[in-house]
């Protein structure tokens, strides 16, 4: 089945992340024409201790939150944004999974 795309679209989506690196992993990309509503954000450490952080862009939601092994966050805090990156980074090596839901709305012309 076609997802449905441009001018003027609304989808109902979800990203998901499996890393093991203390890297910074871009999850969703909106382009100019593009609105991201995030919906939630369900983070597990399946590994030991971790701290995780939610960016959009170069600006944090979340930093450094301390999650556990095998422990589980859920942020369901609304976020809205257009022409940016959401991002999960993490600050050690330990194994984390992310699952993102969100609202796509496509103006693209």
């Amino acid at each position: 089945m076609a997802r449905p795309s441009g001018y003027g679209s609304e989808v109902l989506l979800a990203a998901s992340l499996d890393q093991s690196s203390t890297t910074s992993t871009t999850v969703i990309t909106a382009t100019a024409h593009q609105i991201v509503t995030i919906l939630s954000c369900s983070l597990c450490s399946t590994g030991g201790n971790s701290g995780v952080s939610l960016k959009v862009g170069s600006n944090y939601l979340i930093y450094n939150i301390p999650l556990a092994g095998s422990e589980t966050f859920v942020w369901n805090d609304k976020v809205v944004f257009q022409d940016d990156t959401f991002v999960v980074r993490t600050h050690d090596s330990s194994q984390l999974i992310a699952y993102v839901s969100y609202i796509l709305q496509d103006w693209t012309p």
